[in-house]
């Protein structure tokens, strides 16, 4: 075998892609890659013609302005270093799509600078850059508004979109400035991150990677830094659930949870192993204006849905007010407007072991069911956590409210009448080889519990 081909060949093995068809190259059909230009539809010429025999559409270095780009099957993207695909600036070069599968996020955005619905064998790779340019005013959230409303939402693009495809792939790439979350795949199954960069501080909601209903998903080696949740699994229909799903070696920044499963449940999550990770603080000012991150790990089944079988091991946490969030309750969105209410869900089977972790505020971390229905079967081993101290006697004789409806975050119960764990409504929890370290003295106790049984609860 020849040098050249014996490496062109272990490239390809590399990424898991292998350069089929042609190769086209998005300036030869017009593309200028100034940056002031719309290039949309010579890229879409591009994407169109590698669809019919299977290639690659090549952007060399170059800024490449566009709105919405459909991808095709058996379509390779490849971003050399230096190439730049800029969302445009004006919401109309976004098209409104109607999606097919249905679940809650049809109250959310439709639009977004890459899209696809039921496509297949789709790979996103090279060294260059995704930025959606989302700091521009024409996507900044209303005067008295928190970006939640659902016009704000629907109108901001995601920069990856994709709905029930088969065989992804995204590989090495940068994603910046989302005007919304940087990507969402929904119902999609073999999907493979690796070695992506997201840095999403360019608006609200600018989560940086949610996998909704998605099947047999690894991502490894990634770095998410972004304002909202880091990696968000969701499960917005009953249709399907997020499962068989690995993540390693990553490291995830943000301002609100680091890792989170929820708070959209329907159809449940399962089989999912996370280890090798470090999650820390991002790097930008928070646009809620939180002085630290919430929870390292929130775990929140509040919508209906299962939670089983879920393991997460060999973590670093470090600046969030919560180490571990794990919250069941009952809010009970509709998955659609049509839907019956979902039931309350179960959240049970899981592992989480050896980790270190920071917390930047006295909340405490909390393992939370709610009357009649309790989280069962979790396991804490090999915790070390140390937190600033300074509760009080009063926060320690604290009355903690339900909340069954509310919105689940780490906070939503203020400071814990424990500095360590509180655990209610709870069965057959473990938690052994675990100290929680104060920085300061504090009155509250390490741990408190309420309607907890069949426990071994091992905590200093």
């Amino acid at each position: 075998m020849k040098k050249g081909l014996f490496f062109l060949l272990m490239s390809c093995l590399s990424t898991g892609v292998f350069a089929q068809g042609v190769v086209i190259d998005v300036t030869r059909l017009g593309a200028k890659g100034d940056g002031k230009s719309k290039d949309t539809q010579a890229l879409q010429r591009a994407i169109d013609q590698a669809a019919q025999k299977g290639g690659t559409v090549l952007l060399p270095p170059g800024r490449y302005l566009s709105g919405t780009l459909f991808l095709k099957s058996n379509v390779t993207v490849q971003l050399s270093r230096g190439a730049v695909l800029l969302g445009s600036m004006e919401i109309a070069d976004y098209k409104s799509n109607t999606i097919k599968y249905r679940s809650s996020t049809e109250s959310y955005s439709t639009r977004a600078l890459l899209y696809g619905e039921g496509l297949e064998n789709i790979a996103l790779i090279g060294e260059g850059t995704i930025d959606g340019q989302g700091t521009h005013p024409n996507f900044q959230i209303k005067a008295g508004t928190d970006g939640n409303d659902n016009e704000s939402i629907r109108l901001r693009p995601y920069l990856i979109k994709l709905v029930s495809c088969k065989n992804v792939q995204v590989t090495n790439l940068t994603l910046r400035h989302s005007p919304a979350w940087a990507q969402h795949y929904l119902d999609c199954e073999n999907v493979r991150f690796q070695g992506m960069q997201v840095y999403n501080h360019g608006n609200r909601n600018n989560d940086g990677l949610d996998l909704d209903n998605c099947r047999n998903v690894r991502v490894s080696d990634c770095l998410i830094d972004a304002d909202d949740d880091a990696l968000c699994f969701k499960s917005t229909s009953p249709a399907g659930r997020c499962e068989q799903i690995v993540v390693s070696n990553c490291i995830l920044a943000s301002n609100c949870n680091a890792i989170k499963m929820g708070t959209d449940s329907n159809g449940g999550f399962a089989d999912i192993s996370i280890s090798n990770c470090v999650l820390r603080r991002a790097g930008e000012k928070s646009f809620w204006g939180r002085h630290s991150g919430l929870a390292g790990i929130a775990l929140e089944v509040v919508d209906g849905g299962r939670m089983e079988r879920i393991m997460v091991s060999q973590l670093t946490i470090d600046d969030y007010a919560s180490a571990l969030f794990i919250r069941l309750g009952n809010r009970g969105r509709l998955p659609t407007p049509d839907a019956e209410k979902p039931g309350v869900g179960t959240l049970q089977d899981v592992q989480i072991s050896h980790i270190e972790a920071r917390s930047t505020l006295n909340t405490g971390c909390a393992i939370v069911g709610i009357p009649g229905h309790s989280v069962r079967n979790i396991t804490l081993s090999n915790l070390h956590i140390v937190v600033p101290g300074g509760g009080t006697e009063a926060q320690a004789a604290r009355s903690i409210p339900e909340k069954e409806a509310a919105y689940p975050e780490s906070e939503m119960f203020g400071r814990l009448p424990a500095y360590g764990f509180y655990i209610r409504h709870a069965r057959n929890i473990s938690i052994e080889h675990c100290r929680v370290e104060t920085q300061s003295p504090d009155a509250r106790p390490v741990l408190v519990t309420d309607d907890v049984q069949n426990s071994t609860l091992l905590v200093n």
